[in-house]
């Protein structure tokens, strides 16, 4: 009797692996679609919010929310961490179809120590677009998941803005604040290569960050 137990409850729980996989497949295919209709629609879907954290100009570091609102009343999100000093779109997430009460979740969440403002939609586009210019003047590249995270600004003219995005340090030359994520040896060997020794400045703010010797 306990052998064929075990076999009933071996049976019923490859059952549920599989209804789990269908599940997992058939949500990975509709954000898929999801995607895919973000990236052909999305200039067309009215700007729901568009948020900049307040300390953002002094800091050099923005962190910027996109939310577009579908014609099925979910929202498509992107947000964007720029690196105005240097790196320029450091991070990007991107979720083509959200709920409003996890888009405001997830928002509320963002910028730590600082606080999510509103901003007009062309400003948050000139800064996410002044950060990615910047910084590839420099040799660097925006985060992997920026092509997608666009999409939310697709349609917004940043020329629109008559607001000027300061970009690098104080005097004009790039600033370089390691954050933990940040493979340190190689930016300040890409700096040096750019710049020389002496064109930039740099801060490290990881403890357990090296530097080049």
């Amino acid at each position: 009797m306990a052998r064929d137990s075990n076999r009933r409850n071996k049976a019923l729980a490859r059952k549920r692996r599989c209804r789990e996989e269908r599940k997992s497949k058939l949500h990975a295919a509709e954000r898929s679609r999801a995607a895919e209709c973000s990236a052909k629609h999305a200039g067309r879907w009215p700007v729901a919010v568009s948020k900049v954290n307040a300390g953002w100009r002094d800091a050099r570091l923005a962190t910027v929310a996109v939310a577009r609102e579908r014609p099925d009343h979910l929202f498509l999100l992107g947000v964007f961490l720029v690196d105005l000093g240097c790196l320029g779109v450091k991070n990007a997430v991107f979720d083509p179809a959200l709920p409003d009460s996890k888009v405001r979740a997830f928002i509320g969440a963002l910028a730590p120590g600082d606080r999510m403002t509103d901003c007009s939609p062309e400003l948050a586009a000139k800064i996410v677009a002044a950060g990615v210019s910047y910084a590839e003047g420099l040799g660097f590249r925006p985060h992997q998941d920026f092509a997608s995270a666009r999409v939310a600004l697709a349609g917004i003219d940043p020329a629109a803005c008559t607001d000027d995005i300061a970009c690098g340090g104080e005097d004009g030359k790039p600033l370089f604040v390691a954050g933990p994520d940040d493979d340190v040896e190689a930016v300040m060997e890409q700096l040096e290569r750019t710049l020389g020794p002496d064109g930039f400045h740099y801060i490290i703010v990881n403890p357990e960050a090296t530097m080049p010797e």
